[in-house]
């Protein structure tokens, strides 16, 4: 944008968050699956592709027209993946979840604390999702912090073990993990 000027006039905090939800909508064709919001950089589709390398066999990504085609299994990637925000002109259960509470780093108790130097949940689903893990493995991990890759395992009933040298991070995730509910607990009205 320009002033008066010739000078560039970036947009205020207001006009960026009515503009955002505009922007959302623009990524949410109603004829396929389509890349989320968020899919911005090229490290976005390399993500998206480990993940989907690891829930299906059969699939395409369109990066130029924020689609991505892939023929079995939709039901059970709409379920698990993280980098796409609809399957089968449905949502998936993350963005679900995103949209439900309003953040893509706030859903369950991730955002309990505003631990500096903070995993992103999304990332960790990628890494489950690209090494195929099921709930009768167990995942390790050494720098723990405050929990985000014990918090995703629990939440997909996949058994988990952090070890951390913070003990104000040991204690978030000891309390995010005890926390957690049951998907039967939950109510989720996602379908």
């Amino acid at each position: 944008m320009q002033n008066l000027f010739g000078k560039t006039k970036y947009p205020s905090y207001e006009e960026i968050l009515n503009e955002y939800p505009k922007e959302t909508e623009k990524c949410r064709d109603k004829k396929g699956n389509v890349f989320g919001f968020w899919m911005q950089t090229l490290a976005d589709i390399q993500f998206l592709n480990l993940e989907l390398s690891g829930l299906t066999k059969d699939y395409k990504i369109d990066s130029l027209n924020n689609k991505v085609y892939f023929n079995n299994g939709n039901e059970y990637v709409r379920k698990r993946i993280a980098h796409l925000d609809l399957v089968d002109s449905k949502p998936t259960l993350y963005s679900y979840l995103i949209d439900l509470f309003g953040d893509t780093n706030a859903y369950a108790f991730h955002n309990l604390y505003p631990y500096k130097g903070k995993f992103y949940p999304r990332i960790v689903r990628t890494i489950i999702n690209t090494f195929k893990l099921k709930e009768e493995n167990i995942i390790l991990d050494p720098y723990n912090g405050c929990g985000t890759t014990t918090h995703e395992s629990s939440l997909r009933g996949i058994k988990s073990i952090g070890v951390d040298i913070n003990p104000i991070g040991n204690i978030i995730s000891e309390l995010k993990n005890e926390l957690c509910l049951k998907k039967e607990e939950l109510r989720l009205k996602w379908t």
